[in-house]
Order: structure tokens, then C-alpha cells, then sequence
């Protein structure tokens, strides 16, 4: 048998998780002195209350390797494979916290699959891994499958403000002034390993017609592309983008996800996004 494990950085609504038999571990939030699992201690209206109260940006921090080893523990006990669908090393600690775990266990199947990103790419990755162990497929096609869709995700992802971007000291205090000043909106795009620029608009609705016209554009028209949308105090243009890109791609539903802690402490509220896999 096949078990999944992932993290809180996928963003997966916790009904599914348990429907598949998914474990999912979480990350940390770090408020002033004290650190708070962001499964049960802290939520993302919290952190965001949080956000705008103080002033001041959390941090965030990959899981420690004590949080692996009772689940590596368990269900290796009897023989069977772990596989975890972590997120990026390049954006986050995790997977060397799970490469420590590991050394605790060198005769147990464990192993690892990075996907180069965060969030509803990385959700649906671990999604797809689930159901194919649950179909009982063998691991090394798991694996095989999971290569494939890691080479043909794509998200963008529409900020509302430059003030966190600032803040996190990922851009200038000047560009954020003029950002702000102008009423500047970035859209960011994530590729394997990085989150980068992709466009700078002039305005909120201009941000949100960008950001459709680029999912209308690249998404294919069907169920495999897997196509979700994400959002964090955005759910009114959450719901706009979901009704029109349904109508644009014949679709009969489109998912409208959460977003992960850790993206909200970067991102700061107002995120939307969207994800989807090309053909």
C-alpha cells in the first residue's frame, strides 16, 4: 500500500484530504515570539486580522523532522510506501526537514517528490498522487505521472497591494510607493522553483480582465487541466473569474480554493489566482 503525505503550503481543503486518506502535515506561523501550526492554531483570517492590526509581517517556517517521524513510523510499520508531495525546496525548507525524517528510517520506503512549486499546482499534484495509490497503481508510475503534470502547470496569480511584497523584502521601498501611488496591480507567475513578476497593470479590474484572458487563453477546455481558482478576502472576484472562465471553457464547475498560510504572509490579503495544467 501507497501512503500520501503532504503539507499545508498545497492549500487542500481539508474535506478532500480526508476523503483520499491523505496526512497532511503543517507548516508554522511566527507571530512575534511564538509559532503556531497553521492546521489548528492559527487560521488565515487570523493571520490576516493579524496582518492589518500590528502592522507587522509573520513569518513562516518549514515543519520541523519530529513532525515526520510518528507518520513515517506508522505507516511504514507494516511495509508499506510512503510518498511525500512536498512543495519546491527552492521556496521552502520542508523538504530538507523531510530528508532528516528520513535518515530515521533507512529501512523503511520512503520517498520524496518535489514539485517545484506551492499552492493549487502542488495541491492537485498531491490529489492526482492520492487517487492513483487508492487505484493501487505502484509507486514508480506515481512518480512517472507526477513528473508529467509537474512540467505542465501554470498559475498567475493578481496581488492587491506591493505592501507585503515590500515588507517580506522582496521589492524596494520606492517601487512600492510608486506602485501604490499609482494604483499599480502585479501580476506574478509561478514556474517551477520561482515566483516572479509576469505584469504590472494600472488597475484592480484591468488585473482581474489579465488575469482571465491569460487562463481563457492557455487553460484547455476540459477536465484535465485540472483548472481551480485561489483566493483570500477576494471571494466576490473569485466567484466572477470561476463564472467566466466556465462560460469561456464549457466548463461545468471550476473550484474556488483557499490560500496557503505561508502565501498569504507573502502575498498579504486580496490574492487571486489561478491554476491550471496544459496539454
Amino acid at each position: 500500500m501507497i501512503h500520501i503525505v503532504t503539507d499545508t503550503l498545497a492549500g487542500i481543503p481539508a474535506a478532500i484530504s480526508s476523503q483520499l486518506n491523505m496526512t497532511v502535515i503543517p507548516q508554522y506561523i511566527i507571530i512575534g515570539d511564538r509559532a503556531y501550526r497553521d492546521d489548528f492554531e492559527i487560521s488565515p483570517s487570523e493571520i490576516v486580522a493579524t496582518m492589518k492590526k500590528d502592522g507587522h509581517l509573520p513569518h513562516t517556517a518549514a515543519p520541523p523532522p519530529s513532525l515526520y517521524y510518528p507518520v513515517f513510523s506508522e505507516k511504514t510499520s507494516n511495509g508499506d510506501t510512503v510518498l511525500v508531495v512536498g512543495p519546491s525546496h527552492a521556496l521552502s525548507g520542508t523538504i530538507n526537514s523531510i530528508k532528516t525524517a528520513m535518515n530515521e528510517f533507512p529501512n523503511s520506503d520512503i520517498r520524496i517528490f518535489d514539485t517545484g512549486i506551492i499552492a493549487a499546482p502542488m495541491a492537485t499534484m498531491a490529489i492526482q498522487a492520492a487517487r492513483w495509490a487508492n487505484e493501487g497503481r505502484p509507486v514508480e508510475e506515481i512518480i512517472t505521472r507526477l513528473e508529467d503534470l509537474k512540467c505542465r502547470f501554470r498559475a498567475y496569480l493578481v496581488l492587491k497591494s506591493l505592501e507585503y511584497l515590500h515588507k517580506g523584502g522582496r521589492i524596494g521601498g520606492a517601487q512600492a510607493v510608486l506602485g501604490s501611488l499609482l494604483q499599480v496591480k502585479p501580476i506574478l507567475t509561478m514556474g517551477q522553483n520561482r515566483i516572479e513578476p509576469y505584469q504590472l497593470v494600472r488597475s484592480h479590474r484591468k488585473a482581474l480582465d489579465r488575469l482571465l484572458s491569460l487562463a481563457a487563453a492557455e487553460c484547455p477546455p476540459d477536465e484535465d487541466s485540472h483548472l481551480c481558482i485561489m483566493q483570500c478576502e477576494a471571494e466576490q472576484d473569485a466567484q466572477w473569474l470561476s463564472e467566466k472562465l466556465s462560460n469561456k471553457l464549457s466548463l461545468a464547475s471550476i473550484p474556488i480554493y483557499g490560500v496557503s498560510s505561508a502565501l498569504i504572509v507573502h502575498g498579504g490579503p486580496g490574492i487571486l489566482a489561478v491554476s491550471f495544467f496544459i496539454s
